[in-house]
């Protein structure tokens, strides 16, 4: 009886003591993440919310205001958030990097419906006719059937467009952003995260008309994917243009240079990009 009751009275004693370790030598709070002592809600140090409030409702519409923000900027306020982040004003948006993944993620959430699949681009005619003879070698290097082919090569086509697209485009565009902006974009960084709104701009832009697309040219025929695609290119230009007026201060016609640039540079970019991630995709099936 005694050693049940020490044991119990050992473990009481414990949990003060296991408190007070979180707490720091003299009671002061520590931050959970680093250890140093806190002298507010965050750390100095790290950042870390001492008081996390995942589960309050406040947390969800601070989270929706951030959501909302981030988006007006960056369909509105082309280049805004680049600035801002450069500058340290990171807390009331979304990261550039998560911005660019989440959008991508919800362009392929979407992807039937937008037909933005591999078997799309390579069963509807005028797509990529250069699609079907890759199509038929490697099925015959499987020994396979084409269909088979197609179907394994879908199991990866996201995951390997995803990554060509971080790799490929987003080289491609900050060399383009570096080359623009080189006086009025310090380093690196800069051109690499304004490449990657505008990935995010893209990505967001397209996916309504994507699903647009597909009853409007039942109803007007082919005349629309060619409609969609200029207007879209126009769009392309503005918001360079905005974010050459927001960033380097230009002029209306050197803006809209610069969008011109950066939209034609694009085309070659994101053309290069999808033939190989579309290559990578067969040969991993």
């Amino acid at each position: 009886m005694r050693s049940t009751s020490s044991s119990a009275t050992d473990v009481v004693s414990l949990a003060p003591q296991a408190s007070l370790s979180r707490a720091g030598p003299e009671g002061a709070a520590q931050c959970p993440h680093c250890g140093v002592a806190l002298a507010g809600r965050y750390c100095y140090a790290c950042g870390e919310d001492s008081l996390p409030p995942e589960t309050s409702w406040r947390s969800w519409t601070t989270q929706w205001h951030r959501l909302v923000r981030t988006m007006r900027s960056l369909w509105f306020r082309p280049g805004e958030m680049a600035v801002r982040h450069l500058h340290g004003a990171r807390v009331g948006y979304i990261a550039p990097v998560t911005l660019f993944l989440n959008a991508v993620a919800l362009f392929f959430l979407f992807s039937a419906a937008t037909q933005f699949q591999l078997t799309s681009l390579a069963t509807q005619e005028g797509n990529a006719p250069w699609m079907g003879p890759l199509i038929e070698k490697r099925a015959t290097q499987l020994g396979v059937t084409p269909a088979v082919v197609l179907e394994r090569a879908e199991r990866r086509f996201q995951g390997v467009y995803t990554f060509c697209l971080a790799v490929i485009s987003g080289i491609g565009y900050t060399l383009v952003y570096r080359l623009l902006y080189r006086r009025t974009l310090p380093g690196w960084r800069g051109a690499f995260t304004l490449a990657l709104s505008y990935l995010a701009f893209l990505f967001t832009l397209f996916l309504p008309w994507l699903l647009v697309i597909a009853p409007l040219q039942a109803r007007f025929g082919s005349i629309v994917p060619v409609v969609v695609t200029a207007v879209g290119m126009l769009v392309c230009v503005a918001w360079n243009a905005g974010a050459a007026r927001r960033i380097a201060s230009n002029r209306w016609p050197l803006a809209i240079g610069k969008g011109v640039v950066v939209v034609a540079c694009g085309m070659v970019i994101d053309t290069m990009m999808s033939v190989i991630a579309v290559v990578v995709s067969l040969r991993l099936a």
